[in-house]
């Protein structure tokens, strides 16, 4: 968002286009490494000795839905080109789209409705990684779309470009990583140490943080929406 919406104001508006080009080779780069994680994830949750049953389910879910970490960052990318250039409508309409449509496939998949297989909780993983997906293809769709390619020559500014792709890495790797350790703080604290009190209380803590989120989600999306 930085380096697009100063090309923008600089007048260069190719630029804003390369500028996301480069963001979502990177979320592609970051998709890739992720998955590294996959076949370290059975020792990983065993070791937060939560119930049999509660860690089968975990597993399930999760070796699924570490295939989606791609398509949100990928979205992520693109949702920050269209707030640089002032028009946070777009990604917010296709995130309203998207939310409906992994409510209907979680419908459908978790409980095999409509001659969808019964999936359970891996139905809902596949639910949400399907969601993300048509998410990013619906913004990448818009991205390129001809009303946009003619004002920013998005489909002509794909190229990779290593400069720019270090000026991102440059500018955005401390903010990146203040965020992990943050996330991963606190996940490490719901992980091994409330769910080490009990299954119900694991259930209570993690509906309660999901409530919270909407005390603080509402300014962090205003913050992204004004950032630029």
């Amino acid at each position: 968002s930085t380096f697009a919406s100063q090309s923008l104001g600089r007048g260069n508006k190719e630029n804003v286009a390369r500028y996301t080009w480069q963001g979502i080779y990177i979320s592609a780069l970051a998709g890739l490494i992720t998955l590294i994680v996959w076949p370290l994830s059975e020792p990983l949750f065993r070791a937060m000795n939560h119930a049999p049953d509660v860690t089968q389910y975990e597993l399930e879910y999760f070796k699924v839905r570490i295939f989606g970490f791609a398509f949100v960052t990928w979205q992520a990318a693109q949702a920050a080109f269209f707030m640089s250039i002032g028009r946070p409508k777009i990604p917010m309409v296709v995130s309203i789209i998207v939310n409906i449509i992994n409510i209907i496939l979680d419908y459908l998949l978790i409980f095999g409705k409509f001659g969808f297989p019964e999936m359970g909780i891996s139905g809902a993983a596949v639910a949400t990684v399907a969601s993300i997906g048509i998410q990013g293809v619906l913004l990448q769709a818009i991205f390129m779309s001809d009303h946009f390619n003619d004002e920013y020559q998005t489909r002509s500014t794909y190229a990779l470009d290593r400069t720019k792709i270090g000026e991102l890495f440059k500018i955005g790797w401390p903010s990146g990583l203040s965020g992990f350790l943050d996330i991963a703080s606190w996940s490490v604290f719901t992980s091994f140490i409330v769910g080490g009190f009990g299954t119900a209380q694991l259930a209570a803590h993690t509906a309660a943080i999901n409530f919270m989120h909407l005390s603080f989600v509402p300014a962090i999306a205003l913050n992204h929406a004004i950032a630029p």
